[in-house]
């Protein structure tokens, strides 16, 4: 597989273990990792769950921290909190240099020692019986090489999160013309891929950013790997409201970045007529969302935004009661919050 190895942009930054001991965990089955900055309570949270996994088949696993404040040394966030549990099974390791979001994902899939690993942001919760119940679809021989979830969303508080526990778990097979239909068809909280997909495929491509992960998935199907979700019970839960991609520019950038990929992947969309339907569905998301937004985001990510729409576009943007419930919305907008 010829494909461009996006490791490669930050090579030059070291990861430093500077707390944990890897042989406790031999030869983990599965690396649960979480990549942080400047986080204290919500990581703290994060970690708690995963310690708190019903385990008893004795799968094992290793906790991987990657702390992206790592010139702080000893006075980050990450290490203070790791610290504070003496826990050797939590392996902290710090970066050398900041590499942004999706280079500290790299960087984890680099690190970590199993063949599957699963993503936890500093923020968000693994259910306890996630473990015990993703492990089986892992071991069966047609296993997926990337095992998403149907999360449960809250925004705050962890009182909040109103979990279905009682569904039987079932895998749903994920095709491309049903990711290319919908926008997240599966959670991130608790994903899990295969290490070596993510290392062949070359890892997550940051031009793509905010969506570089999204761009993984058709990167992935069209090269002959299978993705499924969990469905049935929540075995994660996604915390909304304090995530960064609830910024006004962020959101905005959102609809941009997730429409070039649309536009680079749908070739591989089956139907025709369909494709075009979702391409206008797509383009007026763009279009709505820069009109919601233009006096909270930036000014550059609104002219970006609507430099991606032609004449036709604002034209079938304006035929939906959509847009003109945005523009009255506007006269009352407060003022822009970057």
């Amino acid at each position: 597989m010829n494909t461009p190895h996006y490791f490669q942009r930050f090579a030059h930054v070291k990861s430093t273990l500077v707390l944990g001991d890897p042989t406790l965990t031999p030869a983990p089955f599965l690396t649960i990792w979480i990549p942080t900055y400047n986080r204290d309570e919500f990581l703290r949270e994060a970690i708690n769950s995963v310690l708190a996994q019903e385990n008893p088949e004795n799968v094992p696993f290793e906790i991987l921290i990657l702390d992206n404040n790592g010139v702080a040394g000893k006075e980050s966030i990450a290490y203070k909190v790791v610290e504070s549990y003496h826990d050797p099974r939590l392996l902290l390791y710090q970066n050398s240099d900041n590499t942004g979001l999706f280079g500290n994902w790299n960087r984890a899939y680099e690190l970590a020692r199993a063949p599957w690993c699963a993503m936890l942001h500093d923020d968000d919760l693994l259910f306890p019986h996630y473990l015990k119940t993703v492990v089986p679809f892992l071991r069966a021989e047609n296993a997926p090489d990337i095992l998403g979830s149907t999360d449960a969303k809250f925004k705050k508080a962890v009182s909040e999160i109103k979990p279905n526990f009682d569904t039987p778990p079932y895998l749903v097979n994920i095709t491309n013309d049903r990711f290319l239909k919908k926008y997240l068809p599966i959670g991130i909280a608790g994903l899990i891929l295969r290490k070596s997909m993510i290392l062949e495929l070359g890892g997550y491509n940051s031009d793509f950013y905010p969506s570089a992960d999204w761009e993984l998935y058709p990167r992935a199907l069209a090269n002959g790997y299978k993705i499924a979700c969990v469905a049935g019970p929540h075995i994660s839960a996604y915390r909304a409201a304090l995530n960064a991609s609830a910024k006004p520019d962020t959101r905005v950038h959102f609809t941009v970045a997730n429409y070039k990929i649309w536009t680079q992947y749908k070739i591989n969309y089956s139907n025709p007529i369909r494709a075009w339907c979702m391409d206008k569905k797509r383009k007026f998301r763009i279009f709505i969302t820069q009109l919601r937004l233009s006096h909270k985001a930036s000014p550059e990510r609104i002219a970006e935004a609507r430099a991606m729409l032609t004449p036709t576009d604002y034209i079938i943007g304006y035929l939906s009661p959509k847009s003109w419930i945005a523009l009255i919305k506007n006269l009352f907008a407060p003022k822009r919050e970057v």
